[in-house]
């Protein structure tokens, strides 16, 4: 039986929800895991403490595997070098943090496009970026999930991970990218073996021109082979956790924050249900 970690990712209930109700939110709708920023995380600390944190979290039963934004808002490294450098700055401050509260992982944006995609970075300098990066991370025991959101760029996974020669860097699989590409196959095997670092689930309606302007829907309510993408992810040695990340449609968005935590949980627990029934060997219909 399958039975990932399941983790509610921020945008799922929206930004504006401090973290307090995060936790709470998460927990009272059946998550074990929230991801939140560890900017949100640092404010928090300044504003309370660690201690309150730790303690808010464990009377929760609320874990942190993974955070974001450590990169900056928003954290793509395709920057100018100065601007990158003085992110760096801030990625060793973030991932000194993150170890300090025992979190392992931390995700980061990727695309080699900058200026709003009129200037396309190459890929050795991307690879260089990437080195620094996984340096100081490596230094944190921080393990790097690569957010690739330039579909171009998905296609050299295998350069990007066997450039970085510190084995703290894998893939963030971000099940929405599947709306450009339609083919699981296609993009799964261009992942190397166990470098599948974690999951962002949701739904979304195949269109290769909707691809980062279309809705991230509940899992179940579109048209990407959910299933078949998770079981390809574990064959391929995946067993951490799954976030669900939900968001761009406006009914959606005006919903109430524990309602759209709650009917994410529900979509999430079909699709693994319908992994499980396959793992029997049963057949439906997805």
């Amino acid at each position: 039986m399958y039975n990932l970690n399941l983790c509610l990712d921020k945008a799922t209930i929206g930004f504006d929800v401090l973290l307090d109700e995060f936790i709470n939110i998460a927990s009272v709708s059946g998550f074990t895991s929230i991801e939140p920023s560890i900017i949100e995380i640092e404010n928090y600390i300044n504003k309370k403490s660690e201690i309150e944190l730790k303690s808010t979290l464990k009377r929760h039963r609320i874990d942190i595997k993974q955070f974001s934004c450590a990169f900056g808002i928003p954290g793509n490294i395709a920057i100018r070098e100065k601007d990158f450098n003085e992110k760096l700055t801030k990625w060793e401050k973030y991932c000194r943090l993150g170890n300090d509260l025992g979190f392992k992982k931390a995700s980061l944006i990727v695309s080699q496009y900058m200026d709003s995609g009129s200037i396309k970075m190459p890929i050795d300098e991307i690879v260089q970026r990437l080195r620094r990066i996984s340096f100081i991370a490596k230094k944190y025991n921080i393990y790097v999930s690569l957010e690739i959101i330039d579909p171009d760029l998905f296609l050299l996974i295998p350069e990007l991970i066997n450039s970085c020669p510190l084995n703290n860097i894998g893939v963030l699989i971000d099940t929405y990218i599947y709306s450009c590409f339609g083919s699981v196959h296609t993009l799964n095997e261009l992942i190397p073996n166990n470098k599948i670092s974690w999951i962002h689930l949701s739904d979304s309606k195949y269109s290769k021109t909707n691809y980062l302007n279309g809705e991230r829907l509940i899992p179940g309510r579109g048209s990407l082979a959910l299933r078949e993408i998770m079981e390809s992810c574990i064959k391929k040695g995946y067993n951490d956790s799954v976030s669900i990340e939900v968001y761009g449609d406006m009914e959606w968005n005006n919903l109430n924050p524990y309602i759209r935590a709650r009917q994410a949980y529900e979509g999430y627990s079909k699709v693994i249900s319908k992994i499980n029934k396959a793992k029997k060997g049963l057949t439906y219909e997805y």
